[in-house]
């Protein structure tokens, strides 16, 4: 019985790994795995870590529905355990879910939630997190500079820490945080700052995230050669998102094609119509493209109604057979 536990939860914790790799397939499979050992074994805790990181992934690789499911039952185990719901870092990683697919203001309150949980325990880790989590949430709200303050409260303990991952995703936010004030300087320096965390470590989501970034920084800063260094990034982030299954920063790549597409039209419209016409033509297939996939990227109140109605009967059901 101890050893099957173990395996889930090393299995759990290999998820997570590959997770911060880029590795999304494997992650999936791996978190599955430790899933079904935990429910062999009728282990609760080890139940609820796995479904949650089985949301985790699901939702970096596009796939909402489930994605809002696995976390909706890890919320019931966690309420059914603790009375409380997910926190730590599986409500973070719940969190993303939430504010990525269109759900800025539960996301800051479901955080908020979690940042007191975690304050009562003195979990300083993933208080940085949270915190990291609420600026992103500001800055998806336009509240500018309350996305610098909770950014600026967990920069400093991700850095000490050596929180690499969660600290190159920061450095994304800042520098998204920096395009938004149209301060193309400060969102190539956040750039710099992600690439130089993630490609040497082989973190991919976030090397690609990084590569947008810089992108959309280039174009903002609209020198001679920003278009064709920003269709670089561009094309290099593209790669990577879908060698990784990453939807978000295929997503985010498509639309930067687009923009870089489309600003290379308006150059030659002047002295060269045939080029101009084939990259609007590019342009407008980019922006389809990213369209199409970002109307997939969504999850309603009702989807996420569903999960929980889903989660309760299955619950119930668990709790049935554990009486047998």
């Amino acid at each position: 019985m101890q050893d099957a536990l173990n395996l889930s939860i090393g299995l759990q914790n290999e998820a997570t790994l590959l997770v911060s790799l880029g590795r999304l397939s494997e992650a999936q499979r791996a978190a599955s795995e430790a899933l079904r050992l935990a429910t062999e074994e009728g282990d609760e805790e080890a139940i609820r870590y796995s479904h949650s990181r089985r949301g985790w992934t699901a939702s970096l690789s596009g796939q909402l529905g489930p994605a809002a499911l696995y976390f909706a039952l890890a919320n019931a185990l966690e309420k059914k355990m603790f009375g409380e719901e997910l926190c730590s870092g599986r409500g973070v990683w719940w969190a993303e879910l939430l504010l990525r697919s269109g759900h800025p203001a539960l996301t800051t309150r479901r955080t908020k939630a979690n940042l007191r949980i975690c304050e009562r325990k003195q979990w300083n880790e993933v208080i940085a997190c949270c915190h990291s989590m609420l600026g992103w949430c500001a800055l998806a709200e336009g509240r500018l500079g309350d996305a610098e303050v909770e950014l600026r409260q967990a920069e400093p303990v991700l850095r000490q820490g050596q929180i690499l991952f969660w600290l190159a995703r920061l450095h994304v936010t800042a520098g998204d945080l920096a395009l938004a004030r149209q301060d193309a300087p400060g969102a190539l320096d956040r750039a710099a700052e992600a690439l130089a965390l993630a490609a040497p470590r082989g973190m991919r989501l976030v090397h690609a995230d990084a590569l947008v970034l810089r992108g959309r920084a280039r174009l903002l800063e609209v020198q001679a050669d920003s278009p064709a260094r920003a269709l670089d990034d561009a094309e290099e982030a593209l790669r990577l998102a879908r060698d990784c299954g990453y939807a978000w920063a295929e997503r985010d790549a498509l639309f930067l094609e687009a923009e870089t597409r489309a600003a290379f039209s308006a150059r030659h419209d002047s002295d060269n119509a045939s080029a101009a016409t084939r990259e609007r033509e590019a342009s407008r297939r980019a922006r389809a493209d990213a369209e199409a996939l970002a109307a997939r990227l969504l999850l309603s109140e009702e989807d996420l109604t569903a999960a929980d109605a889903k989660a309760l009967e299955w619950l119930k059901d668990w709790a049935k057979n554990a009486k047998k």
